[in-house]
């Protein structure tokens, strides 16, 4: 009788390894929490290679509303047709790759604990792969125009545009290289981005509002913050201190919600909710950037608040069709073992007609 089987090495086995890298990376990440396919996701993932189709560019299309003030009365239609108005957003995508390896033999034998080479290398790329996902989607978000000055490795495989003044609040400063002691982030930094994001250029009408997205079945917004400005808001003496801000989390999201039974996810910390906004908490907030020269200021961190379709992103799947690929290869007569895990994919802060659409960036200070 004939019969099928797959070696350790075979592609079927390595096909599994990959999908459950890519799955735990995810479960670990923010991307992970905001992501989606629709237009109110906080990260909207497109699908323009779900099929394996070719290319490496994706060019996102939005539509802005109409704003014409309709005829009145006998007032003759024909002829005052409004155009539709729409901008596009280029997304490229690119391979990332890295890689692990371990001896066997002896080595193995001698360690203290009991693992598979293979679950360990699993665990040690996808602390990884949720690293380089979430600092990428930040320096995105964020707006950090620093950490692409010498690659685009850290940025999603795009380059960062810098934020528009417009499109940003501070308490007072004149900019971010003026924030002092005073400037700490508290609640009144979310209430007041959210009022220059839903006004944000309406006067000429070229601005699109902040839209909130949508997480768990809850529309809200989205603001996420430095530990180090979340210590300065759960520390804060004002009247809407930490016990006000979890009661408004459990009213606003609900006791059920897959968020309010843990309060820790990968590298993301939930705050709070308040004003709409949920508030999460992590570490790899870059530092504001100093208007003058473009550098760190390094007694800041630039928050954010996220509407719906802040970053757009794009995942390929390959030669493959596989979103992350798993490749092992041995060495030295099968003494060493290496285990490799690539991704190509891209993502980028949607912006269209040169204005950022779904971001306000809130530098504090923060030290």
């Amino acid at each position: 009788m004939a019969t099928t089987s797959y070696a350790s090495a075979d592609n079927q086995t390595a096909k599994r390894w990959g999908n459950d890298l890519y799955a735990e990376a995810l479960r670990q990440s923010v991307i992970g929490l905001l992501a989606g396919k629709g237009e109110d996701a906080f990260f909207q993932i497109r699908d323009d290679f779900k099929e394996g189709q070719k290319g490496d560019l994706v060019r996102v299309q939005l539509d802005t509303q109409l704003s014409g003030d309709g005829r009145q009365g006998s007032e003759p239609l024909e002829g005052f047709e409004e155009a539709h108005v729409s901008y596009t957003q280029d997304l490229t995508i690119n391979e990332i790759r890295h890689a692990t390896s371990e001896e066997g033999g002896i080595s193995y034998q001698r360690q203290a604990a009991d693992y598979s080479i293979r679950e360990r290398a699993k665990n040690k790329l996808a602390d990884w792969w949720e690293q380089k996902f979430d600092t990428s989607f930040l320096n995105q978000a964020c707006s950090n125009t620093v950490a692409d000055d010498t690659n685009t490795k850290n940025t999603g495989n795009n380059a960062v545009t810098a934020f528009s003044t417009d499109q940003r609040y501070l308490t007072g400063a004149a900019n971010v290289q003026s924030l002092a002691a005073g400037d700490e982030f508290t609640l009144d930094h979310i209430v007041a981005a959210i009022a220059k994001g839903k006004t944000f250029n309406r006067a000429d009408g070229t601005g699109d509002p902040l839209r909130p997205g949508k997480i768990f079945g809850k529309r809200c917004y989205v603001c996420i913050i430095h530990p180090l400005q979340a210590r300065d808001l759960k520390t804060s003496t004002s009247t809407n201190g930490m016990a006000e801000l979890a009661k408004a989390f459990f009213q606003g999201m609900g006791d059920n919600n897959p968020i309010a039974k843990g309060y820790f996810m990968g590298g993301t910390e939930v705050v709070g909710y308040w004003h709409n906004t949920l508030i999460l908490e992590n570490a790899r907030i870059p530092y504001g950037i100093d208007e003058s020269d473009g550098t760190y200021e390094t007694d800041t961190r630039s928050a954010v608040l996220l509407g719906a379709q802040a970053v757009v992103g794009a995942f390929a799947k390959g030669n493959d069709l596989e979103r992350m690929k798993w490749v092992e290869k041995t060495f030295d007569f099968d003494q060493y073992t290496a285990v490799a895990a690539m991704c190509i994919y891209g993502m980028v802060k949607a912006r269209w007609n040169s204005v950022d659409h779904g971001v306000i960036q809130i530098p504090t200070y923060a030290v």
